[in-house]
């Protein structure tokens, strides 16, 4: 059956290049043709026929626009020439609407997006590299390694897609697939499950936050509760509040004396030499955004997972490309400055084994201890917020 003669589009764009194929490709069109129509009658698997189905419009209206060349090429009436432009018309928009059928990911991908974003993953990820070399921070350097070697793999997945799209491989590449989309069988299952990680990695982050901001607080008004009326109205800063709460998370001009000559004397002494880096006391607020960035991308990912894979949101490219590969960019990009080595020093260390056991307060330490790494301080700021004082 001649699918094309019956085949009409939906809506007709406002331009479009109209399809051109040489005439000498007929015969093998017809062969292929011979042999769908010969599958198709053999064939019993749904899916399998939806593919069948698929090659033989795309093959038809090929073998449409041959035919129609031809005729335009001896017609002299205009009706003639008219019905053969249609014809091209609307065997062109029929290969277009075949192959956005046979695009996996719904869209035609943005490619210099796309690039920006994969170059932006290399230059992070080959800077942390780097820090594994000449930095001891093992758990923050390995952590972020193996996230952007992750997004980087995503991402040349997606730029070899721009130019096959219809690779399972090639979006595979994208993203993790738990559901099976070969067989056209239901998806519900691995969209439970993609959908409750999600869910759960959204809760233990919400639950982080909380932690983050109440160790803050008491970073920053720790001591409040101690003192008099009187002596908190000697300094306003000393009264806790969101502006005094923002003023000292963003470290502006009016907050550092205020540090230097009050909130100095109740920290750790044996850590002030790792307090006097420049980058220290803007370190919370690069954790602070480095989170919320990363929580936004989260919470999209949730959205996106509910409307499902034909979802508004799955099928707009524009929304990962600002609330997913954005997001986590920002992330990356923040800790290059603020890569621990930097804000902590080299040598300044503690392990996550002294914090545990309060070593990090006893007075005498030896020669050793205070070489050793603080590998795992900033895993655990949340969790020891009553027990570390930097």
């Amino acid at each position: 059956m001649d699918t094309t003669s019956i085949w009409s589009p939906s809506t007709i764009p406002t331009s479009t290049t109209l399809s051109s194929i040489a005439t000498t490709y007929a015969p093998q069109l017809t062969q292929t043709l011979s042999s769908l129509i010969g599958k198709a009658k053999t064939e019993t698997n749904h899916g399998n026929l939806l593919n069948i189905q698929e090659a033989y419009r795309a093959v038809q209206a090929s073998l449409t626009i041959i035919s129609a060349e031809q005729i335009l090429a001896t017609a002299t009436a205009s009706s003639v020439k008219s019905a053969a432009t249609d014809a091209i018309l609307k065997a062109t928009l029929n290969l277009k609407a075949v192959d956005l059928d046979n695009n996996i990911f719904g869209y035609e991908l943005n490619k210099p997006g796309n690039i920006i974003f994969l170059i932006i993953n290399i230059i992070i990820m080959a800077y942390i590299t780097i820090m594994i070399v000449w930095s001891r921070y093992w758990g923050f350097n390995i952590t972020f390694f193996c996230g952007y070697a992750l997004e980087f793999i995503g991402f040349v997945g997606r730029i070899l897609a721009i130019h096959d799209n219809a690779s399972l491989q090639n979006f595979l590449m994208n993203t993790v697939c738990l559901t099976s989309a070969s067989d056209h069988t239901s998806q519900s299952t691995g969209n439970a499950i993609t959908l409750t990680g999600i869910c759960v990695q959204v809760f233990a982050m919400t639950i982080f936050l909380i932690f983050w901001f109440e160790f803050l607080n008491r970073l920053f008004f720790k001591r409040m509760f101690q003192e008099s009326t009187s002596e908190i109205e000697k300094n306003p800063l000393r009264k806790r509040s969101f502006v005094n709460f923002f003023k000292l998370l963003f470290n502006v001009k009016s907050v550092r004396t205020y540090r230097r000559h009050y909130l100095e004397q109740f920290y750790n002494p044996k850590f002030a030499s790792v307090r006097d880096h420049k980058l220290f006391p803007f370190m919370p607020l690069a954790m602070t955004l480095a989170v919320i960035v990363v929580y936004i991308r989260c919470v999209y990912r949730v959205v996106e997972m509910v409307q499902g894979y034909s979802g508004y949101l799955m099928t707009h490219e524009v929304y990962l490309l600002t609330l997913d590969a954005t997001m986590i960019s920002i992330c990356g990009l923040i800790f290059i400055p603020f890569h621990p080595v930097w804000v902590f020093g080299k040598n300044n260390l503690v392990k996550l084994a002294s914090i545990k056991k309060n070593k990090d307060k006893e007075n005498n330490c030896d020669d050793e201890s205070s070489e050793n790494t603080i590998d795992g301080l900033m895993e655990n700021l949340g969790e020891k917020s009553t027990r570390v004082t930097l």
